[in-house]
């Protein structure tokens, strides 16, 4: 044996155990390119290299980049430069999720060019995920990881969705996501993006971000398993690229289905979203088994993104049976434009606690033209506390040229109904078929039929200083009892009838005389329910082929208590009041709100 090498062997020995178990080398963020469309994997994970072959130079695909990128620390970036004619990736099974944080930016590739039109969209997009081979249930993109980005892409026809996100504060950018390249014809995925976790960017107020999510087979965008704080903004989802003609997901434009703090919308210039041309509704929210919660603020809902054209939802503008939706508002950008749409421009089905404010319900974009849904706004179910308008002017909606009526109550109670303009509806301003409404300070004219109708099996609407004019039939008629040939329901003396309102009785005017002062006393009385408390509301009428009614300009209140008998009179003292002036009153019971069909007319005499 040679003593003189046992020292250095020992050595060598010794320092390739320590090498051993030290870790390998750490690689950097990378930014791997994809210049081949084939699906092949990569072919050596530890090498930070996206290559599919060691032999024949750098191939470097799709599948390989993502399993790179997911096996590489940091913020990777995934680019393209595929050289070939096509540029179509088809992958043969489902692609690998991604895990780590990424961009993959199909604005990289040569020729492509994102959006710079506030309206339409003039994006060229050259890179195209196929599913046509990906097999039953695939998805297209699958993004776990969170921060991750991906902008620029096609993404068509997987049997699953076309982007699946379960990862935290995911951006999606730019993206075509069930159409073809040119972004005009369809070529879905089942569904076209699902959001399953918290604070995704769908699209946002740059024209550059705008998303089109059209074509698809099922919804557009769904948002589930408790999705928090997502937002969705500025995308086309319905329509050709252009935004000018309907290109239909196959169900509902928006779902949320039991997700929390939905935001669709914005009220920056460009946040609103265009959502319509869809199979089922414009926007679908339903609490499932928890409590759904979406602020839907800016958007365009059933119409072109000028605002100007019918691109209806077949089914509902909006839709929901959740909680607390709060839909348009009063700040600067908030009104949506919820028109054309095949049912109502907005339904709540056993929803409470929303607040509809400050929308377009029926008209164009510049809030006069007409562009009516079949109902305006619906109510049905157990639709409790909401509140449609506000206290403010600001807060009012315009529901108008709807083809049935502005506003349709057909369950819950303790509804608001204040500060609107109810104009040009093919039937009623407001047709109130439940319990407990409070209809205050709207404006209701051109209506079809009556400004108000309440249906026989109604009772506590309260109807109070409204403007109520012009409309084709009665201002207010409460439906049943024994009606004269203008609909006109007839006094009962101590009204002990039921029916809509309990038939409340309304007052009689008995004489108006305008003194030298130019004070006028309105004199009349009540003959109701004997030992109750009523709210008489004086109001300047407008003449009215019946007689009765209708209410141009609210005047005053005051408060009377009938008799044993079931009378009381009472007079008021105004201003300013012309002679030849018309006026006409209503009665409520203070308590349980039940408001009297307006009385009759009577006109000012000017005394010598």
């Amino acid at each position: 044996m040679r003593t003189g090498l046992v020292a250095p062997f020992a050595a060598l020995l010794a320092a390739t155990a320590l090498a051993s178990v030290l870790p390998g080398p750490t690689h950097a963020a990378a930014t791997f390119v994809v210049n081949k469309i084939g699906d092949q994997s990569d072919s050596n994970l530890t090498n930070s290299k996206c290559d599919t072959s060691p032999n024949t130079g750098n191939q470097c695909t799709l599948r390989a980049a993502i399993q790179e990128a997911n096996d590489t620390p940091g913020s990777d970036v995934i680019n393209f430069n595929i050289t070939s004619t096509s540029k179509t990736i088809t992958p043969l099974t489902p692609l690998p999720t991604i895990t780590g944080t990424v961009t993959i930016n199909g604005y990289s590739q040569s020729g492509a060019s994102a959006n710079t039109k506030a309206t339409g969209n003039d994006a060229v997009l050259k890179i195209v995920i196929d599913g046509v081979n990906a097999g039953a249930d695939a998805n297209g993109l699958m993004v776990d990881g969170a921060g991750s980005i991906i902008r620029g892409l096609v993404i068509q026809r997987f049997d699953g969705a076309g982007l699946v996100v379960t990862g935290y504060k995911v951006d999606v950018f730019g993206n075509f996501i069930g159409t073809s390249a040119a972004g005009t014809e369809a070529r879905g995925n089942t569904v076209g993006v699902r959001l399953q976790d918290d604070q995704a960017d769908l699209g946002s107020a740059l024209p550059a971000d705008r998303n089109v999510i059209s074509g698809n087979l099922g919804d557009g965008v769904l948002i589930e398993n408790g999705a928090d704080y997502n937002n969705v903004a500025g995308n086309y989802i319905g329509l050709r690229k252009g935004g000018a003609a309907a290109l239909a997901n196959g169900a509902n434009g928006v779902h949320v289905v039991d997700g929390v703090s939905a935001f669709i919308g914005g009220t920056a210039a460009g946040a609103g979203n265009v959502i319509s041309g869809n199979s089922a509704a414009g926007i679908m929210i339903v609490k499932d088994s928890g409590q759904s919660l979406a602020q839907i603020r800016g958007n365009l809902i059933g119409t072109n993104a000028a605002g100007t054209a019918d691109l209806g939802n077949f089914g509902d503008g909006i839709y929901t049976d959740a909680l607390a939706v709060s839909i348009g508002g009063t700040v600067a950008g908030a009104r949506n434009v919820i028109s054309g749409n095949d049912s109502s421009g907005i339904q709540l089905h056993d929803s409470d606690d929303n607040v509809i404010e400050g929308n377009l319900i029926g008209t164009k974009a510049d809030g006069t033209g007409s562009l009516g849904n079949t109902d305006g706004v619906s109510l049905d179910g157990t639709a409790d506390d909401n509140t449609i308008g506000g206290d403010t002017g600001a807060a009012g909606n315009v529901i108008a040229n709807n083809h049935f009526d502005g506003v349709l109550i057909l369950g819950g109670v303790h509804n608001f109904i204040k500060r609107n303009v109810l104009r040009n509806n093919g039937f009623h301003g407001l047709l109130a078929g439940d319990i407990s409404v409070n209809f205050s300070g709207n404006v209701v004219f051109g209506n079809g039929e009556d400004g108000v109708q309440v249906s026989a099996s109604a009772a506590g609407i309260r109807i109070s200083g409204n403007q109520i004019y012009a409309n084709t039939a009665l201002g207010i008629d409460l439906a049943g009892g024994t009606e004269n040939s203008a609909k006109v329901t007839s006094n009962d003396a101590g009204d002990p009838d039921t029916g809509a309102n309990n038939l409340q009785n309304f007052p009689s005017l008995s004489s108006a005389l305008r003194a030298s002062n130019g004070i006028t006393t309105v004199s009349g009385s009540l003959n109701s329910t004997a030992s109750t408390q009523f709210t008489i509301e004086l109001f300047l009428a407008v003449a009215d082929s019946s007689g009765h009614g209708e209410a141009i300009a609210f005047i005053g209140t005051q408060n009377i208590t009938t008799n044993a008998s079931g009378n009381q009179t009472f007079s008021f003292t105004v201003p300013n009041l012309s002679a030849g002036s018309q006026l006409t009153t209503t009665a409520t019971t203070t308590s349980s709100g039940n408001t009297s069909e307006f009385s009759n007319n009577i006109v000012v005499v000017q005394l010598p």
